[in-house]
């Protein structure tokens, strides 16, 4: 695999029925040099509906923010000429 990358998962908890999820990040290749251009996607874990997406800019980095509610998510990151990663954040939230 190609890709490495960097997740920095940053969860905030309003009061209200639904989170905003904020998930940063910077894509490096093997030799730790930034990728730019690299798709990102956010989307259930069990579904491939992409709740939001966003694409590495110059320096590698990115950033995803999604209003809603979920037990887990799937971060997927792809691009052409390299592997594609995914990882699955799980229990993200939980408001009773």
């Amino acid at each position: 695999m190609k890709i490495l990358f960097f997740a920095l998962v940053r969860l905030l908890f309003p009061y209200s029925v639904s989170a905003q999820i904020i998930v940063k990040g910077k894509i490096l290749d093997e030799k730790q040099q930034p990728l730019q251009s690299i798709s990102i996607t956010l989307s259930q874990k069990n579904s491939n509906l992409i709740l939001t997406y966003s694409l590495s800019n110059k320096n590698g980095y990115y950033s995803l923010s999604w209003q809603g509610k979920a037990d887990s998510l799937k971060l997927n990151v792809s691009a052409l000429g390299y592997g594609k990663k995914e990882m699955i954040i799980s229990e993200i939230l939980k408001i009773k």
